[in-house]
């Protein structure tokens, strides 16, 4: 039987043995080569120069403080009188006394307030029904039966009666009896702080029929 031999690395050949020694080697030449070249341009002189700025001096003077004037008033310019068209004033056909304290008669029509409408939510007063009149049930409604509640929207005016009357829901054959009922009621008038003023509200008029 034949014997193999074992083949061994030469430690002369081997290079992890002198890594670290030729490491160290390395680092000394390079350190040596630095020191060499930083004495050698220790005298280094730059060959541009740079100019140099001229003195330049700056005077400060003060300014004068702008001082603001008020503009004269324009002249008074005298004002034309230029007459007007005279208005078409109506007959007088009353003598109105205004109850003054001194006791003189006036004698002309007494001033007419003008109505204004407001909006319901804006009133401080609200209408209240003085006076009521009960719808008259149809004669046909009754028989077939029909019932319920018609919603009427009413103008009332300063005198506290219902001068517009419409039907905003309602059963077409009970529409006619609530808006001649709604137009003979009779409201307190509504006011805004202390002066009369016309309102729009709805009202429900209902139609009951007896068991």
């Amino acid at each position: 039987m034949a014997h193999r031999k074992l083949l061994y690395k030469n430690p002369k050949a081997d290079l992890k043995i002198k890594y670290p020694k030729l490491k160290e080697v390395g680092i000394i030449i390079a350190i040596g080569l630095l020191t060499v070249l930083f004495f050698s341009f220790k005298d280094f002189k730059p060959t541009t120069h740079l100019k140099r700025l001229p003195n330049v001096t700056i005077d400060v003077k003060e300014i004068p403080r702008t001082v603001q004037y008020k503009r004269p008033l324009p002249p008074n310019i005298p004002k034309i009188p230029i007459p007007s068209p005279e208005p078409d004033l109506p007959d007088l056909v009353k003598i109105w006394n205004p109850g003054d304290e001194s006791g003189n008669i006036v004698v002309g029509n007494p001033p007419i307030e003008e109505e204004i409408e407001v909006p319901f939510p804006l009133i401080s007063e609200k209408p209240k029904i003085t006076f009521k009149v009960l719808p008259v049930y149809p004669e046909i409604a009754r028989r077939v039966g029909i019932s319920g509640r018609v919603f009427v929207e009413i103008l009332i005016n300063t005198k506290g009666a219902v001068e517009e009357a419409k039907i905003v829901q309602g059963h077409p054959m009970l529409n006619d009896a609530a808006l001649e009922a709604v137009r003979k009621w009779q409201f307190s008038p509504a006011k805004q702080r202390d002066r009369l003023v016309k309102v729009r509200m709805t009202i429900p008029v209902d139609f009951k029929l007896k068991n």
